[in-house]
């Protein structure tokens, strides 16, 4: 997301500069996001990204808030470790960041 620069996407210059962008930096270094709430009223998600993929993609689970938010301790390392393994996958088989794969 190095491309992405506060006058892209929206004409809220502010917003994107002052609170995405900060959010991005730091789901790009932990490697996950956690959402509460913010889609569904009473649901919990969790998204690593899959990288090295010609297009954007990521490994996200749902759940409903009251029974998903005790286990996200144990859920978030696996949830981290999967899409890790795909990505890895998807470059030992030679999916490119900028082309789609060839048969």
């Amino acid at each position: 997301m190095n491309y992405i620069g506060p006058e892209d996407a929206t004409d809220n210059h502010e917003l994107v500069k002052n609170k995405i962008l900060p959010q991005l930096t730091r789901i790009r270094e932990q490697g996950y996001d956690i959402s509460r709430g913010e889609r569904i009223a009473g649901a919990v998600g969790i998204s690593s990204a899959i990288r090295g993929y010609y297009l954007p993609a990521a490994l996200s689970v749902l759940g409903v808030e009251s029974r998903f938010e005790p286990k996200i301790p144990e859920t978030l390392p696996v949830i981290v470790a999967s899409a890790n393994r795909i990505s890895m996958n998807l470059q030992k088989h030679n999916y490119s960041l900028l082309s789609s794969p060839t048969p």
